[in-house]
């Protein structure tokens, strides 16, 4: 028993050791997975497959946010620096060092006149042709200049400055321009709508199948009845009508009621068959009797 609860321990010690070490070494690769550093680059633009070092800005000296962005001719730039690249394009120097670019989104001129907007020298946005100095509209503290359209469509409204004034119509644009293909709401009746076209599709087919089918078995009923017509009528055997048959089974039941007649009032007598009585060869009893 001693010996038995000496194995005992012994094989218990021995899983705890065991289990100890193993929590240790995965430890140790959990740490050695922390320690091995990500590649990263401080210039994304000349290595754009790798990300961008992480970097804190509010420890980061004066010096260092002076020059946080460096454009590809040299220049460097601080920190959230906005600058235009040209008339239509603007840039800004993000936390990333690098410097992103968008294109700006002219809104749709509207000229009083009917005359189309044109673009003029160092402007992105065309604009109307007789635009007057000092009669722009401001909004929102942002000048517009005369004929300038002042709210997206978006707003189901257009305003305009008009010398100096404001003036708001209804915007009334066709369906693409209404619908937003790309939202939530409206993929989701373009979804329905699809499936609506295809269960509508797919009756039409069902439907063109069930009319093919019945029209070519009709055709194969009529070719068969014409098939059976001709072959009677070149067998040279006619159906009997509704009349002919009244008429023959009429004849049936008299000869059967003759013949029934015959054998009540003549028991003994042998009826001959037809071919006997129609040939004469027949001799009934009384004329053996005679002879």
């Amino acid at each position: 028993m001693a010996e038995l609860r000496a194995v005992i321990t012994a094989a218990v010690l021995i899983a705890l050791i065991l289990a100890a070490v193993g929590e240790n070494s995965k430890r140790l690769h959990v740490r050695d997975d922390h320690s091995k550093p990500v590649p990263c680059t401080n210039n994304p633009q000349m290595n754009p497959n790798l990300p961008p070092c992480p970097v804190d800005s509010a420890q980061s000296t004066s010096l260092e946010r002076a020059h946080w962005c460096r454009a590809p001719n040299g220049t460097f730039f601080p920190l959230g620096y906005t600058y235009m690249q040209s008339v239509c394009s603007m840039c800004q120097c993000t936390i990333s060092r690098v410097i992103r670019c968008s294109t700006l989104q002219c809104l749709p001129a509207y000229c009083i006149d009917d005359t189309m907007p044109y673009r003029k020298e160092g402007q992105c946005c065309a604009q109307c042709g007789y635009e007057a100095p000092g009669n722009s509209c401001a909004y929102n503290g942002i000048s517009f200049p005369h004929g300038s359209v002042m709210k997206s469509v978006e707003n189901k409204m257009q305003c305009w400055c008009q010398w100096g004034s404001i003036e708001c119509r209804d915007y009334v644009g066709s369906l693409f321009q209404a619908v937003d293909f790309w939202s939530d709401k409206s993929a989701i009746y373009i979804i329905v709508v699809v499936l609506c076209i295809v269960l509508i599709f797919g009756i039409l087919i069902c439907c063109s199948c069930t009319l093919l089918y019945y029209y070519y078995y009709q055709r194969y009923q009529q070719s068969m009845q014409q098939e059976y017509n001709q072959y009677i009528n070149s067998a040279g055997w006619q159906p009997m009508s509704e009349e002919d048959q009244n008429a023959a089974d009429l004849t049936a039941e008299e000869k059967r009621a003759e013949a029934e007649q015959y054998q009540a009032s003549n028991p003994n007598d042998f009826v001959p068959p037809p071919y006997a009585a129609y040939h004469n060869s027949f001799v009934s009893a009384d004329e053996e009797k005679q002879n």
